[in-house]
């Protein structure tokens, strides 16, 4: 399906608006929409959204320099191509159009041929930008989203690692004295002793890895936990 080309044109003679209609009318792909009034081409622009502006530069109500300056700062129009259209060829007028932000400059009337090739011209090198913006915003997005992920998986694995912690110091710990209880001293005798017979060597005395004398206290208190 044919993206048609969505075109505000903004002139303040009705003749105008018909010779480009006429020049336009086997471009099918191309969606023309007029405005007579500069007073409120800003506001038909905003509501449009178009593609493309065909400007006139002389307007009885609005300066047309002024209006071109008007589309540039506004966030919503400002990367919106402009063709400016006008009766003169003035350098300087040219540089002015140029200086203020407009895209292209045409004395009118140009012949369909010319116009439309410039219209489709800018109106893709237009969505060209807006699908790289767009892509560019995705982009961003994704990546957003996969920081946060990424730092939430982190945040489960130190919690997780926090609680594998907590069940090996519970398993080992007095619930109620917070003291290390019978199955860490079992642990605790077991290893020295089952290191040193390992590492016991044929026809040396062994002596006990705790050392020469070892003492132990056993305390049971009756009632204790009321």
């Amino acid at each position: 399906m044919i993206r048609r080309c969505r075109v505000l044109l903004v002139d303040d003679q009705p003749i105008i608006h018909a010779a480009l209609r006429q020049l336009l009318a086997d471009c099918t792909d191309i969606e023309l929409h007029s405005e007579t009034d500069g007073t409120r081409a800003l506001d038909q622009a905003r509501a449009l959204q178009p593609e493309l502006i065909l400007q006139d530069l002389q307007l009885d109500d609005v300066d047309g320099l002024d209006l071109l300056s008007a589309y540039r700062a506004d966030p919503a129009l400002m990367n919106v191509p402009v063709l400016v259209l006008s009766a003169g060829e003035e350098p300087v007028t040219k540089a002015e159009v140029f200086a203020r932000g407009g895209n292209d400059y045409v004395v009118k009337l140009p012949s369909a041929l010319e116009l439309a090739a410039r219209i489709r011209y800018h109106v893709t090198a237009f969505r060209a930008q807006r699908d790289r913006e767009a892509a560019f915003i995705a982009l961003l997005e994704s990546r957003r989203v996969l920081e946060e992920r990424n730092r939430e998986i982190e945040s489960r694995k130190q919690q997780l690692e926090q609680l594998n912690r907590d069940l090996a110091e519970s398993a080992i710990t007095d619930a109620l004295t917070g003291l290390h209880n019978r199955r860490y001293l079992r642990a605790f005798l077991e290893r020295p002793l089952r290191d040193a017979g390992e590492s016991r060597s044929p026809g040396i005395e062994r002596r006990h890895p705790l050392g020469d004398g070892m003492t132990l206290f056993l305390l049971d208190l009756d009632h204790f936990k009321h």
